[in-house]
């Protein structure tokens, strides 16, 4: 049967990224990478799910509005609706998780939950286009 059991719907801005003699190419033109470094933790604890969308909008409109075209998330994920926003006004990210900050990085656990991390970090952003 072609019967469809289960759909849905994601926007996707982000068709193709290359580097071309030497220089970033974004779906086929070329475009100058600037952009800013920002940190989860200036995005945690600061009230309700609405308020916690003004800050995000607010934050990322402004680095849109100063001309950035790419922000660098130093050391860990943000929450998801900082992706959907930076998709929403144009506005890559350059993504890191978290594993910036510690000592343990040779121990076998330490890398065990780093990998099952990894997978869930990939699972939930995978159509949030980044490098």
């Amino acid at each position: 049967s072609e019967k469809v059991v289960a759909a849905a719907t994601d926007r996707f801005g982000f068709r193709e990224f290359r580097i071309k003699d030497g220089k970033f190419h974004l779906n086929g033109r070329r475009i100058y990478l600037f952009g800013e470094n920002i940190s989860a933790v200036n995005f945690g604890g600061f009230g309700n799910r609405e308020q916690e969308e003004e800050k995000l909008r607010a934050e990322l409109s402004g680095y849109k509005q100063l001309g950035y075209n790419i922000i660098r998330n130093a050391h860990m994920p943000m929450v998801n609706r900082f992706y959907d926003i930076a998709d929403e006004i144009g506005l890559m990210i350059y993504d890191e998780w978290g594993w910036a900050f510690t000592n343990a990085i040779d121990e076998p656990e330490f890398a065990k939950r780093n990998v099952a991390e990894l997978k869930e970090w990939l699972a939930r952003d995978y159509n949030h286009p980044r490098w």
